[in-house]
């Protein structure tokens, strides 16, 4: 936002210049408080694959500056916030550090991923709070890794904390050690906590400073204009779309529990002025695994909103984002479950769905301003020990996930899937992936014809192929989706044509598929196979430009026979160009 856009939202009393200095002061230190983490973490999961976000808060427990992470987690720091102070009223001092994952107590999103908060204080005054949340290895459990299904109840599936304190003023807490008695990967854990810590310390630091500058009251003033035109111009946005009544399902392949029975989440946007109210009272009971937690359904729900207004405001979002938006979920449903309910395969498996229901109730209302559906997420966890050093390990493998739906005007991005992680899921270099756990990578390509075909064409999926060299593992399917269902298109696009598949074959050349929210078993040597669709597409495939389909199948995104019979487009193959008088005659001869 730059200064000329501030001062038509700021108050006659703060200046639009020192506002905006301000503003990106505060996304400064998120995205510092990224880096450290980053570079200071040892988990997988966290270093390579970047599965963590940060945050600033104020002592209300509103967002200050928009995350910088997971999408897929950004509803849950204020309602965690707001859960630490109700906790710790007036109890709150200097060094302090809370960490949480309860999803009842908390506000969490899955029990593996766990928030840390910083408090910061000026001149003895509780201004701010800093958060970390990352997600971890193990938390305990039945299995290690946190994505199995079955779980008897949500205490199965690992450690479940409330807001607790595990250091006070600085010093560790006997409650800590306790902690990390009861988890796989102690040494792991204290070592990301750390990192966490760091990075939230250094905010703290740096927010001392700009409290130091600009006076403790001035800058709380400032904060709150901040909030408040965040709401005037989100506001401005929705008051831009139709106002109407659109009406949206998505569903998971089952629960992991009720073998190929779907869970259907369904979604009612009534759009009404410059407000938004997404009602999701008719989506089915909880189930088990893959219910997703109030947090996550608000992330899921805001990711789709902010997806559709304009992009320059993209990086300003913070509480007053939040305030034009209405989200109604039963509690005891999928997407509100209530305590024991179990909910490992969230924020994602559900999450997506959630996602999809939203941003596909928007697509009804402005088509042209999102995205189709991206592919279903698509990995696994294995689950062995490491002959190199005899010792266990949990491996994410969320290597093969597919691409991002188009958007009107641009095609979909290559395996950047899941939607709910919005592109900043990374994927780790297959030298890494040697290093860190005894699986030989043999294949990993892009897929031909694994984009969903349309005027603008889904980003394509992904074939991954490794050889297990460790011990016989356990896979799980967890958090996987997609090998019945799949997403929306928009404006007459295509789906793709294929549903995802992974498949383990025995030395003896025996395959088996293994479904999503499954588990299976590995042996030394079995070849491990991920293939996963594209994204969908956008628009009429037969309106694609000619010349756009060539390039496709010279780079092998798309066939010489899908280009003919989806895309109406009639190539040479020997000399690789558009045969344009058979295109045309194909193409009306369709319409």
């Amino acid at each position: 936002m730059d200064a000329k856009t501030a001062d038509a939202a700021t108050t006659d009393t703060l200046d639009p210049v020192t506002k905006t200095v301000i503003w990106n002061k505060f996304l400064s230190i998120s995205r510092e408080m990224s880096t450290i983490i980053e570079r200071s973490s040892q988990n997988f999961v966290t270093a390579e694959l970047h599965d963590f976000c940060v945050g600033l808060f104020d002592t209300q427990g509103r967002s200050i500056a928009h995350y910088v992470g997971l999408p897929g987690q950004i509803g849950a720091g204020s309602l965690q916030v707001k859960a630490l102070l109700k906790r710790f009223p007036g109890q709150i001092e200097p060094g302090d550090v809370f960490i949480m994952n309860d999803p009842y107590k908390g506000f969490g999103t899955h029990l593996p991923d766990i928030t840390l908060f910083y408090p910061v204080f000026h001149e003895g005054v509780l201004v701010c709070l800093a958060m970390a949340r990352g997600h971890q290895e193990d938390m305990g459990g039945s299995l290690p890794g946190g994505y199995f299904p079955g779980a008897y109840d949500i205490h199965a599936e690992g450690l479940v904390i409330p807001p607790t304190r595990i250091y006070a003023r600085g010093e560790e807490t006997p409650v800590y050690e306790f902690f990390l008695n009861n988890i796989r990967f102690p040494d792991g854990m204290r070592i990301d906590n750390a990192a966490m810590i760091a990075a939230m310390k250094v905010a703290e630091r740096r927010l001392v400073e700009m409290l130091n500058q600009y006076g403790r009251e001035p800058l709380l003033r400032y904060i709150d204009d901040m909030i408040d035109s965040t709401e005037r111009a989100v506001r401005k946005e929705i008051a831009l779309i139709p106002d109407g009544v659109y009406r949206t399902e998505a569903a998971t392949d089952d629960d992991g529990t009720n073998f190929d029975v779907p869970v259907w989440v369904r979604c009612t946007l009534t759009v009404k002025g410059d407000t938004l109210t997404f009602d999701f009272t008719e989506s089915d009971k909880q189930v088990s695994f893959v219910n997703c937690p109030l947090s996550a359904t608000y992330a899921s729900v805001y990711s789709a909103v902010f997806t559709a207004l304009s992009a320059e405001i993209s990086s300003y979002h913070n509480e007053g984002s939040y305030r034009p938006i209405t989200i109604i979920a039963p509690p005891g449903s999928c997407v509100n479950p209530v305590y024991p309910a179990t909910v490992g395969a969230a924020p994602i498996s559900m999450g997506t769905q959630v996602l999809e229901c939203a941003a596909e109730a928007l697509s009804k209302a402005v088509p042209k301003n999102i995205c189709a559906a991206w592919a279903r997420h698509y990995g696994c966890g294995l689950i062995g020990t490491d002959p190199r050093s005899n010792e266990r390990y949990v491996f994410l493998a969320h290597v093969s996930d597919g691409g991002s739906g188009a958007i009107w005007g641009y095609d979909g991005w290559p395996h950047i899937s899941p939607w709910v992680c919005g592109g900043e899921l990374v994927r780790a270099p297959v030298e890494m992936l040697e290093t860190y756990y005894p699986w030989f990578i043999t294949r990993y390509e892009l897929t031909t014809d694994s984009g969903g075909a349309g005027r603008y064409r889904g980003g394509l999926g992904i074939y991954w192929e490794a050889v297990n060299r460790g011990s016989p593992a356990i896979l799980l399917t967890g958090d996987s989706d997609g090998d019945v269902t799949r997403g929306y298109t928009v404006l007459g696009g295509h789906a793709p044509h294929f549903f995802n598949k992974l498949t383990v074959t025995q030395p003896g050349g025996v395959e088996t598929q293994v479904r999503a929210h499954r588990q299976a078993k590995v042996g030394t040597n079995d070849i491990l196979i991920q293939r996963t669709a594209g994204g969908c597409g956008v628009g009429d495939p037969r309106e694609r430009d000619a010349e756009a389909v060539l390039s496709d199948v010279v780079n092998e995104y798309v066939s010489l026979e899908r280009a003919e019979n989806e895309y109406g487009v009639v190539i040479d193959a020997a000399t690789m160009t558009v045969d344009m008088e058979a295109t045309a005659a194909r193409r009306s001869a369709a319409k």
